[in-house]
């Protein structure tokens, strides 16, 4: 085909240019043989065809093409006609030549055809379309679709071979006032006579400019007038050229103008491939549908070949091009401009899977349609699926628009479909490398959905996994980041990039010259590896209203000169928003106005938490904060909290910028007089609370309303208790009129009063949002004495009434009628441990507080006086860790503080570190023995977990140190002790030294090595359970074993009265009379971590049915029940029992708070027994005073404060222009940032095994797994083995493991084995890989080896990884590796065991060793481990 187009001379086609490079020898060799064989018919040459020119078409009719007739038309100079119908089977074909149509319309029924030009045959020439008509035109074409245009059932192509290329570029220099000449990126194809338009490069898209070339010398274009504006062409702001002209041009007629009624092009069905059109004096103003270019309800195209490529749409009156309930439409290389209303259009939002690509948009100017075309966007996008890539967009309210509605709205809702298309939750498709800039307000503005009735209001993008079919379906699934990249916005009115919703992620991205650079409201969000220049040399054409302008310089604001400009902006409420390897330039502050690289919603009506935070941040020459005034009474400003996690940002790593608010700072924060104005900002150093995000909440607001207008500002105050030290508070309305809400950030771990200008609210809720596990704070309410109803989470758990302030707890609270207060203590208990995609993530309030007071309308309290302080009574440990401590030269630290609650033996911890790569924080014991860990090490981390009787004692002899790994350093990077750091710490107490399986006067068995002989028989559910277990027990020769997956051990002792008895049936024991018994007795030990229990007793009349849940501690002699034996005694009044009572069933099972099953915990008991009071002597406490606290230094001082200084890792975004070729990538006028750094070596969460062999016989006697809370696994319970192999795994006794679903992280898979004993030694070891497909290893963060299994999916693959153990000895030794495949992949490691002789008393992997009978002979053990291979 490319040789029949050049015979025929055609040398405006790429592909002509490129064979005419050839040599003609070559040319000629091959036109002998190809021409004869292989020619493509053009549309003209069809054989059969009649030309119009030789027919009889009167003007001023109704033309009809019929079925079955190809009619060529050939008119060259205009013939008006008052329609054209193409009938089915008919085809209207343009000639290759000069042609010219003038018609009401063109109507492609179904199964007719117009082609102007094709695929294979591109049209050549010049042609022209004009429609005329005007509004009182009644003609409806095909009784739906209207009236002066192209309307279309069939096949359309409208194909040139013409179009001039690019179709758009960029200035390669500045065009001054007054200039002639431009030059741009690109060689252009562009000729003398073709129309152009230059964007705007400052904050008005209107100064944007249209030319007529005079002529053109390679990159150089000489225009018909001089320009009016300055655009720009350096850096990152490069005016776009766009070609207008096209050779096929479509418009309206000359009076569209005045009516705005002009063409349209509407596609209903058929296929439509459009290249190298262009469309003016086109859309019909006001009238549903009626757009230049229209696909409409086209279904499902993908993979058809549905196309607008290379065309110009401009000067219209509504709209440039709108894809309606179409999917698979590619959009690519084409120019509009001056449009009215939206421009490039995604009309209800069940379109998906289109393709928006390499366009250029300029000026949209307001429409009325719709509400929201008072606002016009250039691309107006109402589905995220679909692809945004490599466009650039000037002007309009808003660049780009995402207005996400529910559901599909519009025609699409009326036809009842879409009703499973969710685009407020479905994920992103692909969005890179896209410019915004010249906005009126937002350069990229994803929020104000779509409601059905056309309006918009506040909303949020939500990426969630699906399946996406009912709410509850779609709710309840995960969500997903939605990663946005490589955006480039600039000279925005207010701000580059501002994206409401969670999960989002904007990267590698470059916002310059805005008011405010990027601002993500709402939930977690993150914009990383991006740069934000405040102002550039470009300083824009002073055209603009005279006080937005100083200093020869347009500035953003229109309406305040002085307007504060910032980079990176933090919202008020929710978040957190989170900036990450971030560059900052030329944010300083002039004469006339404040700047700096971050700031914070100047007008929030809610605070802005504490959780919004940098990392990694590089500052160039900039002022690092800036933030106005409380504007309009807001909150935001007056109590806003912001963390400078690693110090790059104020010098001082875990430090926070706080507001003047004595709330939130103390004397230890020092002023910084360049960021605020009169009211000013502080840096405050880390410490060891922290800061909580309270919220007060008044939810029957409507009857109890004490004041109503906005301008009631001062709704409440906060103050610290024993502080005069007011802190008002406005508070956030919901209904835009009453103040029903109010938050503050405060230092958590601390107590405060709360006072009202009116009486106190009634009904009140409190909470803390963002807490963390173990995180508390006291709220004091002033109240008269009256009734008082309180409950806890959203079950509505009643709270108890206690004494005194100092018996506070989860589920008490205190009155004092002396100080006319109420007081309520909220601890969080169902808070974060850890930050899934690298930071905090947790904004909702875990177990909210509700109160109501029976004062109602009348709880005033006069003269209220703010109680007394609150006195800390927690214990308080610290440590500092650095390299020295793992004796690494390394260059960070963290700090940890301790806070050790003695009543509830609850610890909770704060770190603080500045290290970038962190992948974990433990705390191990002296004996190398991890007592808890936090994998994802995102600071500040923050966790808590209650400690045993022994883990107290290490903590208190100062056995523990805090360890920082990272990927360099996986065993640990940082390490430090941890002492007591208040003085003093609390000893441990006395324990009981009673020997647990001393039989005692008047007890009453239930298990002891077998069920109790007074008729306790196994009702058991939903657990594998073995009572006569002899691997492991306390007393006796066996124990309980139990696997617990979502059942209980249940055990009924279905009896009789005592006096009522059946003699006949021996069988039937009488029920247990309590009698004399006071307690529940027995001993517990778990096999894999630690549990929680719950236990129910039910009395044999049913008089009683109580649980107990969880087992609090002070009925656990150990606090906590983990894998050591401990005893549990429960009083029998915790269960309400009485002794007038008898048992009928005791149940035993996992305490399960809120969705979170323990399953395949296993517990061992033993000594189950009711028991009366006994003596119970408890142990001395030791009178030894705790280790203090003392940091280990380096080089002779502590990095307390050091900031380390990242480098920037961004790539800029490549600002693609055309079609054929691309322009280059501009240059920036700052330091271009480096390309980013390859990912590290990905590490994962631990699961270890444990394997212990012991004894004369070497039997295998205890198997335990310790797995990720999310795997689902069952244990395996070998205890029949002996010496020998045998193999073992997990999920219903499975042979190679259950496989999971991705999980999307690596198995961090562990075997250490100490042997003890001269002679021991491992002799070999193996690995074998059962996979589908591809399967990596990493030893130590290096890659091992890789295996390949692609494609043999039939059959698992099976491979070996022989291992040389030779130096595995006597000792501690260690095995690792980060695993990861492509598909479902399970792991085996072999590891062959010599025990030598008589001097080994135990083989131990994992695990503590026990005692164990001397070894006899030597034997060789094979101990085969199956684990779980995720992939990812």
């Amino acid at each position: 085909n490319n040789f029949y187009l050049l015979s025929r001379k055609d040398t405006n086609s790429p592909r002509i240019d490129f064979l005419l490079k050839m040599k003609s020898a070559l040319v000629v060799l091959l036109l002998v043989s190809v021409i004869a064989s292989v020619q493509a018919i053009c549309p003209w040459d069809t054989p059969g065809a009649t030309r119009w020119s030789s027919g009889s078409y009167a003007a001023s009719t109704v033309i009809n093409v019929t079925s079955g007739k190809t009619v060529i038309y050939d008119l060259t100079s205009p013939v008006r006609y008052t329609g054209i119908y193409v009938n089915n089977g008919g085809t209207l074909v343009f000639d290759n030549a000069n042609v010219v149509m003038e018609t009401g319309f063109i109507v492609v029924e179904a199964g007719g055809s117009f082609l102007v030009g094709s695929s294979d045959c591109p049209f050549t020439k010049k042609s022209t379309v004009t429609y005329f008509g005007d509004r009182s035109t009644t003609f409806n074409a095909l009784g739906d679709f209207g009236y002066k245009g192209l309307i279309s059932l069939g096949n359309v192509q409208i194909i040139s071979g013409s179009t001039r290329y690019p179709t758009w570029t960029r200035l390669s220099a500045t065009l001054a006032v007054n200039g002639t000449t431009i030059t741009v990126d690109d060689s252009v194809s562009w000729i003398a006579g073709d129309k152009i338009v230059i964007a705007s490069t400052d904050y008005n898209g209107a100064l944007s400019e249209r030319f007529t070339i005079v002529s053109v010398s390679g990159k150089t274009i000489t225009l018909n007038r001089p320009a009016t504006y300055m655009h720009w062409g350096a850096g990152y702001e490069k005016a776009e050229v766009g070609l207008l002209t096209r050779d096929i041009l479509f418009q309206g007629d000359a009076s569209s103008d005045q009516s705005t009624f002009g063409g349209q092009s509407f596609f209903r069905a058929g296929s439509v491939q459009i290249k190298g059109a262009e469309f003016t004096r086109m859309g019909q103003a006001g009238i549903l549908g009626r757009y230049p270019v229209h696909y409409h309800f086209l279904g499902d195209q993908v993979g058809k070949s549905v196309y607008l490529k290379d065309s110009s749409i401009h000067d219209t009156y509504q709209r440039c091009f709108t894809i309606h309930n179409s999917n698979g439409i590619l959009v690519d290389g084409n120019v509009a401009y001056n449009a009215t209303g939206h421009c490039y259009f995604l009309e209800d939002g069940i379109e998906e899977l289109n393709t928006f690509n390499n366009n250029l948009g300029i000026l949209a100017v307001p429409g009325t349609l719709l509400p929201s075309d008072n606002e016009p966007a250039i691309f107006w996008i109402m589905n995220l699926n679909n692809t945004i890539t490599n466009n650039a967009a000037c002007g309009g309210t808003f660049p780009y628009w995402v207005s996400l509605p529910v559901h599909p709205i519009g025609k699409s809702a009326t036809a009842g479909l879409g009703a499973n298309i969710w685009p407020r939750y479905v994920p992103l498709l692909k969005w890179d490398n896209n410019v915004a800039h010249s906005a009126e307000r937002n350069g990229v503005h994803i929020d104000d959905g779509s409601n059905p009735d056309e309006t918009t209001s506040m909303s949020s993008y939500t990426p969630l996994q699906g399946p996406y079919t009912t709410s509850t379906a779609v709710w309840n699934t995960p969500q997903i980041t939605a990663e946005f990249t490589r955006q480039l916005a600039y000279k925005c009115r207010q701000y580059g990039w501002w994206a409401r919703g969670a999960a989002l992620s904007v990267a590698y991205s470059v916002f310059v010259d805005n008011a405010a650079g990027a601002n993500q409201p709402a939930d977690s969000n993150i914009v990383r590896d991006s740069v934000f220049i405040g102002e550039t040399d470009n300083y824009g054409t002073l055209k603009q209203i005279s006080w937005a302008q100083e200093d020869g310089r347009a500035r953003p604001v229109v309406w305040n000169k002085a307007a504060v400009i910032k980079g990176f902006e933090s919202y008020d409420s929710t978040g957190p928003q989170f900036s990450l390897r971030n560059t900052f330039y030329n944010f300083t502050n002039d004469s006339t106005r404040r700047a700096g690289a971050f700031g914070a919603l100047p007008h929030g009506k809610f605070i802005l938490p504490y959780t919004n935070m940098a990392r990694q941040t590089v500052l160039n020459g900039v002022n690092e904060w800036a933030m106005e005034s409380n504007v309009y009474g807001a909150d935001g400003p007056a109590y806003s909290v912001f963390q400078d996690v690693d110090g790059t940002l104020t010098g001082s790593y875990g430090s926070y910028i706080v507001s003047n608010a004595s709330i939130v700072r103390d004397n230890s924060c020092v002023q910084k007089p360049t960021w605020g104005d009169s009211w000013p900002f502080f840096v405050c150093p880390r410490t060891e609370n922290g800061y909580s995000f309270l919220v007060v909440g008044n939810p029957d607001v409507g009857s109890t309303d004490f004041g109503s207008t906005l301008s009631d500002h001062y709704r409440a105050w906060f103050y610290k208790l024993g502080s005069s030290a007011a802190n008002p508070v406005t508070g956030g309305d919901t209904d835009s009129t009453i103040r029903d809400g109010y938050t503050v950030n405060a230092p958590s771990r601390n107590a405060y009063a709360i006072k009202f200008n009116h009486p106190t609210p009634p009904s009140l809720t409190f909470g803390l949002m963002h807490a963390y596990t173990g995180e508390w704070v006291v709220l004091a309410i002033p109240y008269p004495q009256t009734t008082f109803t309180l409950t806890r989470g959203y079950g509505n758990t009643p709270m108890t009434a206690v004494n005194s302030r100092a018996d506070l707890s989860a589920m008490t609270y205190y009155y004092s009628a002396s100080e006319q207060t109420l007081y309520v203590i909220y601890i969080e208990d169902n808070g974060a441990t850890e930050a899934p995609r690298d930071f905090p993530e947790n904004g909702y309030i875990g177990n909210q507080i509700t109160i109501k007071a029976g004062c109602g309308k009348t709880c005033t309290v006069n003269n209220y006086a703010i109680p007394s302080a609150w006195v800390d009574t927690d214990d308080k440990y610290r440590a500092v860790a650095n390299g020295c401590g793992k004796s690494v030269d390394s260059q960070y630290e963290a700090t940890a503080y301790f806070q050790y609650k003695p009543k509830t033996h609850v610890m909770t911890y704060l770190v603080h570190h500045n290290h970038p790569a962190a992948t974990s924080i433990q705390i191990v014991n002296k004996a190398g023995q991890v007592v808890h860990t936090t994998p994802v090490a995102q600071s500040p981390v923050r966790s808590a977990f209650v400690l045993s009787a022994n883990w107290f004692t290490q903590l208190y002899n100062g056995e523990w140190t805090v360890v920082v790994s990272s990927a360099a350093y996986p065993a640990g990077e940082l390490s430090g002790a941890i002492g007591c750091s208040s003085g003093s710490c609390s000893a441990p107490p006395g324990t009981s030294t009673s020997d647990p399986c001393a039989a005692i006067s008047g007890e009453s068995i239930v298990y002891d090595d077998k069920l109790g002989s007074i008729g306790w028989a196994d009702w058991s559910y939903s657990i594998d359970r073995n009572l006569a277990y002899t691997g492991d027990f306390k007393c006796g020769t066996s124990s309980a074993f139990v696997t617990v997956q979502g059942g209980a051990l249940s055990l009924n002792q279905g009896g009789c009265y005592p006096g009522s008895c059946d003699a006949s049936k021996s069988w039937i024991k009488p029920y247990l009379s309590v009698g004399s018994l006071k307690y529940l007795q027995f001993m517990v030990r778990t096999l894999n971590g630690t549990a929680q229990l719950s236990v129910s007793i039910n009395t044999a009349e049913d008089k009683v049915k109580a649980t107990v849940e969880p087992v609090p501690f002070n009925y656990i002699d150990n606090y906590s029940v983990q894998e050591n034996w401990t005893r549990v005694k429960i009083p029998l009044s915790a269960f309400g029992i009485t002794s007038t009572m008898y048992i009928g069933r005791l149940t035993m099972t996992i305490y399960q708070q809120w969705q979170s099953y323990n399953k395949g915990i296993t517990l061992l008991l033993d000594q189950i027994k009711f028991v009366p009071d006994y003596s119970d002597p408890i142990s001395a406490t030791t009178s030894t005073p705790a280790v203090a606290f003392s940091a280990k230094t380096c080089g002779g001082s502590s990095q307390t404060s050091g900031a380390v200084t990242p480098s920037p890792t961004i790539a800029p975004p490549t600002s693609t222009g055309s079609s054929t070729p691309s322009p280059s990538t501009p240059s920036p006028t700052t330091p271009s940032p480096a390309t980013p750094a390859p990912a590290p070596v990905p590490t994962a969460t631990r699961a270890p095994g444990i394997v212990t062999l012991v004894g004369s016989k070497s039997k295998v006697w205890k198997y335990t797994q310790t797995a990720q809370s999310t795997l689902d696994f069952t244990t395996a319970v070998p205890s029949t083995w002996t010496t020998g192999t045998a193999p073992f795994g997990f999920g219903g006794g499975a042979a190679y493991g259950t496989v999971l679903n991705n999980t999307g992280s690596d198995y961090y898979f562990s075997r250490t084995f100490t042997l003890t004993g001269s002679a021991s030694t491992v002799t070999g070891a193996r690995l074998r890989v059962n996979c589908n497909r591809d399967v990596t290893f990493y030893i130590n963060g290096k890659q091992l080896t890789a295996y390949s299994g692609t494609g043999k999916t039939a059959a698992y693959w099976n491979s070996m990884l022989n291992l040389d153990p030779s130096s595995w000895k006597t000792g501690t030794n260690v095995f690792s590796a980060v695993v990861k495949a492509q598909d479902t992949a399970t792991l085996q490691f072999d590891a062959k065991i010599t025990i030598g002789e008589s001097d080994v008393s135990a083989i131990q992997e994992d695990g503590g060793a026990n005692s164990a009978s001397t070894v006899m002979g030597s034997m060789m053990v094979a101990v085969v481990a199956v684990v779980l291979c995720l992939f990812i």
